[in-house]
């Protein structure tokens, strides 16, 4: 579970950090939404959502939720264009 957060969460926040496509700037303001927005309020469009998806008592209804953590992308966002950008002076 941890290593698809990792791949996935730094695949979004790179793509975020280097290419200029249309709908950045909604999907960055969508992450940090996310971020302002507790776990608990989550929880029950979580499993109404995992009850449609009929994935109620299966791992896939543990490890989904989690697989891209809007902290990692975040953090792989801001370390991305640290490097890639490079120091300008």
């Amino acid at each position: 579970m941890t290593v698809l957060c990792l791949f996935f969460s730094s695949m979004v926040g790179y793509a975020l950090a280097v290419y200029q496509f249309r709908g950045r700037n909604l999907v960055f303001v969508a992450v940090l939404f996310i971020l302002m927005v507790p776990f608990e309020i989550l929880m029950l469009p979580l499993f109404r959502l995992m009850t449609a998806l009929n994935l109620i008592d299966t791992y896939a209804a543990v490890v989904l939720p989690s697989v891209i953590a809007p902290i990692a992308v975040f953090q792989c966002y801001f370390i991305s264009g640290l490097t890639v950008g490079g120091v300008k002076g």
